[in-house]
């Protein structure tokens, strides 16, 4: 099933219309979107992110924009709005070229 798919099982005609949540699956990332949420998508795209990097699920490469973006359905805006959060936060660094990454924990900044 592709994601699109799943987003259409999810929030479409099965009876699970009123938790309207898409939930994605990308490898090992998992993205839960409520669209009934007063936050913003792209602070639940970075929330679930960085819940995922800290429990050390994903790395050291993060999927890639087009990635996220194909397999949420959420516009490329959003993620890179996301990845933005994440990297002002020391959590991953982006190699132009080369992908998004996971900051070594050594090197993130301490709490």
């Amino acid at each position: 099933m592709r994601p699109q798919q799943i987003t259409r099982y999810l929030t479409g005609r099965d009876g699970l219309t009123s938790a309207q949540a898409r939930a994605v699956r990308l490898g090992t990332v998992e993205i839960d979107i409520d669209q009934d949420s007063p936050r913003h998508a792209y602070e639940q795209v970075a929330d679930a992110l960085r819940e995922q990097i800290l429990a050390g699920k994903i790395g050291p490469r993060l999927p890639s924009i087009m990635q996220l973006t194909e397999s949420t359905g959420l516009s490329r805006v959003t993620i890179i709005n996301a990845l933005t959060v994440l990297e002002q936060e020391g959590l991953i660094f982006t190699r132009r070229g080369r992908g998004t990454f996971v900051m070594p924990e050594d090197e993130r900044p301490k709490p």
